[in-house]
């Protein structure tokens, strides 16, 4: 079973509203997307025209999505499947909705939602690192299902944290007041609901070697 994002998970990964943890997820810092755009996504996706569609799946607070509609592309579109992270969005959002792409209702929810059901590219954002290895097959074929017919499968990309373990959880620890910090009591313990111990960027692409993965390290 893959790692469900409630609001627990979601803040000792990614950190919380407030800054502690990672912090960095809810500072909105859209224009390190856009360089993350710029350098890693525009070199594979070569000249796209704007009548290409783009889905992101696992979108999070959207941040890419608004990075990517930010610099003149309007055909993006997100998707994710926890209610935790979709509370967060402004509402009503044209561009995000929750929707879980391994549903077998997926198709009829994308195209109430966006009004298509097909995109040319898939990008995952850092998604399949919560799955199981057992349970990526299925999560690769739910991708490749949205794309346009006779898309090429390389148009499937996914944005990963090489070397970062998704069996156990991150290592946190709590400032005290002297200055020191003490280990939060579950860092570094094992998940109820682990996802993929920790792979290689080369490792990631050997999973499916169709498609393309990226890694989210080193954007100046």
């Amino acid at each position: 079973m893959a790692i469900t994002w409630d609001q627990e998970t979601f803040h000792r990964t990614y950190g919380t509203p407030e800054g502690t943890g990672l912090g960095t997820t809810f500072a909105g810092d859209t224009a390190w997307w856009r360089r993350y755009y710029q350098q890693r996504i525009v070199p594979v996706f070569g000249n796209i025209t704007g009548a290409q569609r783009i889905l992101v799946v696992g979108c999070g607070l959207g941040r890419l999505v608004e990075a990517v509609q930010a610099s003149g592309f309007a055909n993006i579109w997100g998707v994710d499947s926890s209610p935790y992270v979709a509370s967060l969005w402004p509402t009503p959002h044209p561009r995000l909705a929750q929707l879980d792409v391994l549903s077998p209702t997926v198709s009829a929810g994308l195209d109430a939602a966006f009004g298509r059901n097909t995109f040319h590219w898939v990008v995952t954002e850092s998604v399949v690192e919560g799955y199981p290895p057992a349970e990526q097959a299925a999560l690769y074929a739910a991708c490749e299902a949205l794309l346009v017919n006779n898309q090429p499968l390389s148009h499937v990309t996914h944005i990963v944290y090489p070397d970062v373990d998704m069996t156990v959880w991150p290592k946190r620890q709590i400032p005290q007041p002297d200055g020191s910090a003490i280990p939060e009591p579950w860092a570094e313990q094992p998940m109820v609901n682990p996802g993929c111990p920790a792979r290689t960027l080369q490792e990631w692409q050997t999973s499916r070697p169709a498609h393309t993965f990226l890694s989210v390290a080193g954007v100046m």
